[in-house]
């Protein structure tokens, strides 16, 4: 059994810009994500994206930090993984990912970034 949410709009300010977030629930997740799409540049340009994965109801939801550290011992965050179990915590996961790709294709329209 699939249960899919009502989808959610929200403007959220990130880092001085405004991105319209969108959010919807996939069974054990709700998944947000937005972008204020492509502004020919790196950061400085404007150009912001978000993505949050919540956790509704799922028991073997685990998220990891990973860090690097540097030669003085300091920490850098590198990367962040997310682990889960069952079968329709997986599926619920695959749904919510392909709600994010889906979202932000809209968002960023035919433009292309080379």
């Amino acid at each position: 059994m699939t249960e899919n949410f009502d989808e959610t709009v929200e403007v959220k300010n990130i880092d001085g810009r405004d991105v319209e977030v969108h959010t919807k629930g996939q069974n054990w997740f709700d998944c947000s994500v937005g972008t204020n799409g492509y502004h020919g540049g790196d950061s400085g340009h404007g150009g912001r994206a978000y993505f949050r994965l919540g956790n509704i109801d799922c028991d073997g939801f685990v998220v990891n930090e990973i860090y690097k550290k540097d030669m003085y011992n300091n920490k850098t965050l590198t990367g962040i993984e997310f682990q889960m179990g069952g079968d329709l915590e997986i599926r619920s996961f695959i749904k919510s990912l392909e709600y994010a790709v889906s979202v932000l294709k809209s968002q960023v329209g035919n433009e292309q970034n080379n």
